[in-house]
C-alpha cells in the first residue's frame, strides 16, 4: 500500500487511563471505527485505518487474538471491517507516523479527547 495516495481524514487523541501499549493501540483502532461510523459521508468510501502497531494489525488480520481481554475488541474491529466497503487496517512504521506519537502524548497528558477532521 502506498500511503502517499491516502488522504488523512481525522486525527484524534483520547485519554484511556492506564493500559498496556497493545491495549491502547487496539482501543485506538476501535475508536477510529466509532468515528467513521458517526459520519455518514464515509459509508461508501473504503477507509484505511493506519496503526503503528504491527502486533495489533496482525491480530486483526487473524494471526492470533492476544489475551482474553483483547478478543472481544478484535472481534468488534473485524465486524467493523466487514461493515465498511473494502475497509482495511494497515501497518506503518512508528517513524513515519509522527502525528500518532504527538497525539498519544497529548491524550495521556490532558485527560480529554481531541478530534480534528479534514474537509472531505
Amino acid at each position: 500500500m502506498s500511503f502517499l495516495s491516502v488522504s488523512l481524514l481525522c486525527i484524534f487523541s483520547a485519554y484511556i487511563g492506564f493500559q498496556d501499549a497493545i491495549s491502547a493501540e487496539i482501543l485506538a483502532i476501535v475508536k477510529t471505527f466509532d468515528l467513521l461510523k458517526s459520519r455518514s459521508e464515509f459509508y461508501d468510501r473504503p477507509p484505511v485505518v493506519v496503526s503503528d502497531s504491527r502486533v495489533a494489525v496482525r491480530w486483526i488480520a487473524g494471526y492470533g487474538l492476544g489475551n482474553s481481554c483483547h478478543e472481544k475488541l478484535i472481534s468488534d474491529i473485524q465486524g467493523c471491517l466487514a461493515s465498511f466497503a473494502q475497509a482495511s487496517v494497515e501497518y506503518c512504521t512508528r517513524s513515519s507516523n509522527t502525528y500518532a506519537d504527538i497525539l498519544a502524548k497529548k491524550g495521556a497528558d490532558s485527560g480529554e479527547e481531541k478530534q480534528v477532521w479534514s474537509d472531505v
